[in-house]
């Protein structure tokens, strides 16, 4: 394995940065409601551009009153009894930052769909990301922390059907609080991504779906909080 190059990206950094600030509000909420409940929260604001962002947060209004600044953003907790969201939900959030993340390194790793090697893109929580060539079946991740979405590639004429391996790496991506994964061939992309903050519970029925080698739809459905997309039109049941 080698190192390709180093992709410095501002619409990259940009996504980073929003999703950096995410995992900060996760994380105090966390620590608010002391994980006496599932987390639920929307944000007004935006988390991409703006300077200030509301958090309403579903709780007693006693838990949090408070205010944070975060990466340079006026981060504002508010509890409430009843917090509708709309399209500024977690998981909505989540979504948004997968479609950015699966197109921009999809648009990095285009060039390398119709070789012989499998490439790798890791994106970093400091903005910018590193691709490193692999061998003909196989891309290692290289030992980097703070790891928030991983992409590789296929060898021109296989799909984008993941391996044991490539499911355990982007499962082992989600639990160090990263976004997920994908695997992007000529052929079409299959992706792994959590679309809320997943729980023991999650890893564990994703790992046993995993290991047991089943299909790859009962892998995909194994956790309320991890998602999974595919372009690849055999894998249109997931």
């Amino acid at each position: 394995m080698k190192y390709e190059k180093i992709i410095d990206d501002k619409d990259l950094a940009k996504y980073v940065e929003a999703y950096n600030i995410l995992t900060h509000v996760e994380y105090i909420i966390e620590d608010m409601l002391e994980e006496k409940r599932p987390i639920s929260f929307c944000i007004d604001g935006d988390i991409f551009e703006g300077n200030t962002v509301k958090v309403r947060v579903l709780g007693d209004d006693k838990l949090c009153n408070s205010r944070e600044h975060i990466l340079g953003r006026n981060i504002e907790f508010v509890c409430e009894e009843e917090a509708e969201c709309l399209n500024t939900s977690l998981s909505s959030i989540l979504q948004k930052l997968f479609n950015a993340f699966y197109n921009i390194t999809k648009t990095h790793l285009h060039k390398h769909l119709f070789e012989d090697v499998e490439y790798m893109e890791v994106v970093l929580a400091k903005g910018i990301s590193i691709v490193v060539q692999g061998f003909e079946k196989t891309v290692y991740i290289p030992h980097i922390e703070d790891i928030v979405f991983i992409a590789h590639t296929h060898p021109r004429g296989y799909p984008p059907i993941p391996s044991k391996k490539d499911l355990l790496s982007m499962r082992d991506v989600i639990a160090g609080r990263g976004l997920g994964g994908c695997v992007h061939s000529a052929q079409g992309s299959f992706c792994m991504y959590r679309v809320g903050i997943p729980t023991w519970r999650d890893y564990e029925s994703l790992t046993l779906s995993i290991n047991r080698g089943g299909e790859i739809r009962d892998v995909c459905s194994s956790s309320l909080n991890i998602r999974c997309f595919t372009s690849f039109p055999t894998l249109d049941s997931i």
